[in-house]
């Protein structure tokens, strides 16, 4: 189970779970707008591997639920983590990240 951050395209910023790789492509889904079903094709220089991923999203990858609701509830876990990791002065009142 690995998940990446994609780094460039209209999608840029956006958390997704890599389903598949083949070759230099790497076949994401975040459960949403990308099931499982229908997963997106993105060139694997444009994404960057989550390499700590914290206990809960792992927790709740290995609950009972249907994979695609399971995947986005996942996929909040990890970005509320990501998001607490950044210090207070570096965020907007709006909940964003400020232009450093």
């Amino acid at each position: 189970m690995e998940f990446a951050i994609v780094k460039a395209g209209h999608d840029k910023g956006q958390i997704y779970l890599i389903a598949e790789t083949n070759g230099e492509y790497a076949y994401l889904v975040n459960g949403g707008t990308k099931p499982f079903g229908k997963p997106k094709k993105k060139n694997r220089k444009h994404i960057q591997i989550i390499t700590n991923i914290p206990k809960e999203t792992a927790l709740i990858m290995a609950e009972a639920i249907p994979k695609d609701q399971r995947l986005k509830k996942a996929i909040m876990s990890l970005n509320t983590h990501i998001y607490n990791q950044i210090p207070n002065k570096m965020r907007t009142k709006a909940g964003g990240l400020k232009n450093v």
